[in-house]
C-alpha cells in the first residue's frame, strides 16, 4: 500500500470483525490516499480467530501494528505515548481497553471557539446514548428494537461511551436480523462515517458535534446471569426465544439447546429460526393437530405430510418456533427432513 503523499497520519485501534469491517470500509473510501495508516491492537491470538483475521487483513494491506499486550496497562501507554509519533486523527472501532487521557490528550487541538477540538473519535455500534457499553448489539436484538445504528463520537476520558457524538446514522431492522447480521451491517457503516471524517473537515465535524442526553442514557452492560443466551421454550415466548437467536447467533456466545437424538440429549446449534404465524391456515391446522396431541411446552414436534422441511417447537403461552436445518454435536449439520427420522420428542 503506498504511503500517503501529504504525510498526515492516522491511528486506528481496533481487534476483531467490527474493527476489520470499520477499518475495510475506510480503506474502501482511499482513506490511506491522505494517511498513513498505522494500526494499536491487542496480540494476534490463535489462527482463525477474529483478532487473528483482524491482525491478517491489517498485514495483507502493509499497515504498521503496533501490539497491546494489556498486561500492564500504564506502562504500557506511557511507553506509546513517548514513542508514537505524531497523528492528525485516532478511530477506535471495538477494543476493550479505557484509553487514558492523557493519551487523548495527544489528539486535542486548541482552538479560540468553544467546542471540543478533540481528533480522537471512537465508532459504537448504537444510536448513543441509548446502549452504553460493551454489548450494544445483542441488547438491542434482545429487546426487539426496530432501529440500529452506529454512532462516531469522540473518545471521552474515565467513561466509555460518553464523548460528543460528532456523527450518528440510523438503519431499519426486523425480526430476521441476527448479531452477525447486525456487526457487518454496523461494522461497515462505521467505517463509512470514520471515512467521512477523515476526507472532510474534521475540525469543522467538531465544531457541529453535540453533547449526549444523560436521561436518555441506557446500558449494554454485561449480563449477570449465567443462562442470558439460552432457550427457554417453558417459560418464554417464541418471540422471546427469537429475540435470543437473533440477538447471540454468530457471536462468541451462540445460544444452544439440547435435543433428544440417537437415545440421549445432544448440544444442537440452529441455522434458522421463525415464529410460527398461527393465522396462516396451514400453519394452523399443524398446530391444530399438535394441540389435540396434548404437546406441552418445550416438545419438539413435526407432521411429515403436511411439512416435510421444518420441525416446530412449543413454547409458552401456545406459541410456536420452527426450524429447517441444525447443528448437532457428533452428527454435524443436519436437515430438519433428516431428524425428523431419528423421531425426537416421540
Amino acid at each position: 500500500m503506498a504511503t500517503s503523499p501529504n504525510n498526515k497520519r492516522l491511528l486506528f485501534v481496533g481487534s476483531d470483525t467490527f474493527s476489520r469491517l470499520t477499518l475495510g470500509a475506510m480503506l474502501n473510501r482511499n482513506v490511506q490516499n491522505k494517511y498513513k495508516i498505522d494500526v494499536l491492537s491487542p496480540p494476534k491470538g490463535r489462527r482463525g480467530t477474529p483478532i487473528y483475521k483482524f491482525h491478517q487483513f491489517c498485514e495483507e494491506n502493509e499497515l504498521e501494528i503496533n501490539i497491546f499486550q494489556g498486561r500492564d496497562k500504564r506502562t504500557e501507554w506511557r511507553q506509546f505515548t513517548k514513542s508514537m509519533p505524531f497523528y492528525n486523527l485516532g478511530i477506535v472501532s471495538s477494543f476493550r481497553h479505557m484509553v487514558p487521557g492523557y493519551v487523548i490528550n495527544k489528539f486535542i487541538r486548541p482552538t479560540n471557539e468553544d467546542f471540543p477540538n478533540n481528533f480522537f473519535y471512537c465508532v459504537h455500534p448504537s444510536l448513543l446514548p441509548k446502549y452504553r457499553g460493551a454489548l450494544p448489539i445483542q441488547y438491542t436484538l434482545l429487546n426487539g428494537d426496530d432501529k440500529a445504528g452506529v454512532s462516531l463520537i469522540h473518545l471521552s476520558k474515565r467513561t466509555f461511551d460518553a464523548g460528543n457524538i460528532v456523527l450518528q446514522k440510523s438503519i431499519d431492522i426486523d425480526s430476521t436480523h441476527t448479531y452477525r447480521d447486525l456487526r457487518n451491517s454496523l461494522g461497515t457503516l462505521g467505517g463509512e462515517l470514520a471515512a467521512d471524517i477523515a476526507l472532510g473537515d474534521p475540525e469543522d465535524f467538531n465544531r457541529k458535534s453535540i453533547v449526549q442526553n444523560k436521561d436518555d442514557t441506557s446500558k449494554a452492560f454485561f449480563f449477570k446471569e449465567d443462562d442470558f443466551n439460552q432457550f427457554n421454550f417453558k417459560e418464554k415466548s417464541a418471540e422471546e426465544n427469537l429475540r435470543i437467536f437473533n440477538a447471540f447467533t454468530g457471536s462468541s456466545t451462540e445460544p444452544f439447546t439440547e435435543i433428544y437424538v440417537k437415545k440421549s440429549d445432544k448440544k444442537a446449534l440452529f441455522d434458522d429460526l421463525t415464529v410460527v404465524d398461527i393465522s396462516d391456515p396451514s400453519e394452523k391446522r399443524i398446530i391444530d393437530y399438535f394441540e389435540s396431541t396434548d404437546t406441552t411446552e418445550g416438545n419438539y414436534k413435526f407432521h411429515r405430510k403436511m411439512n416435510k422441511t421444518e420441525i416446530y417447537i412449543k413454547c409458552f403461552d401456545q406459541t410456536y418456533l420452527k426450524f429447517s436445518s441444525v447443528r448437532i454435536s457428533g452428527l454435524g449439520k443436519m436437515p430438519a427432513s433428516k431428524l425428523m427420522m431419528y423421531q425426537i420428542g416421540e
